[in-house]
């Protein structure tokens, strides 16, 4: 029975299912996830189970869902439009500090999406990745070409080049800032701010 990745977590106990999967999900990683340990510390039962989700794809697919909606709406909620007027590395930066607080409050969506970072090249992440705009690739065009605009970048590196090197850029941002390995939340982020003074540096306009 294929997994139905579009189940909403709308049921009886269905928040303390949330909180065992992300646990077991961010812990073990999807293939050694036990569906069987995720129904006994949730109470709930197999019927129940694969009725809303099919099978732990399903369940999976779900939680990937619900823990991109969740810290979607969290930045939305907090981002301050006014950030927008600054440079694209202030933009950066404001982001950065608003993950930076998202952590602080839901743990467990953070050390989710970590442990989902290290699916990369199992078949469930490109499952996950086709389902869903987690890159953002439109929006981050969209930053790129105002930046351009406002001269944010160097004058001597073609506008084509700085297009298309910021978007393969953050694609793999985790791994280029060393963050798709268990660590304590500071060191974390002061690798990403790292990574953005790098960018600030290696691409910013120069001032006289």
């Amino acid at each position: 029975m294929p997994g139905r990745a579009t189940s909403t977590f709308e049921f009886e106990h269905a928040e303390k299912l949330i909180e065992v999967a992300l646990e077991e999900f961010s812990e073990r990683g999807y293939a050694k996830a036990s569906i069987n340990r995720i129904l006994a510390r949730a109470g709930m039962s197999k019927g129940q189970f694969y009725y809303h989700f099919g099978n732990k794809e399903g369940l999976y697919l779900a939680v990937v869902e619900l823990v991109l909606t969740r810290q979607r709406a969290f930045m939305a909620a907090r981002f301050d439009p006014a950030v927008m007027q600054e440079d694209l590395f202030s933009i950066f930066e404001a982001r950065l500090r608003l993950s930076a607080a998202l952590e602080r409050e839901h743990p467990e969506l953070a050390r989710f999406s970590r442990s989902f970072v290290r699916e990369r090249g199992q078949p469930i992440f490109e499952k996950a990745m086709g389902a869903h705009d987690f890159r953002e690739d439109a929006q981050l065009a969209a930053l790129i070409q105002r930046a351009q605009a406002r001269g944010d970048f160097r004058e001597d590196l073609p506008p084509e080049f700085i297009a298309g090197l910021l978007p393969r850029l953050f694609q793999h941002v985790v791994e280029l800032a060393g963050l798709d390995a268990a660590g304590e939340l500071d060191a974390i982020h002061e690798q990403m701010g790292h990574f953005i003074e790098f960018l600030r540096g290696g691409l910013g306009r120069r001032k006289p």
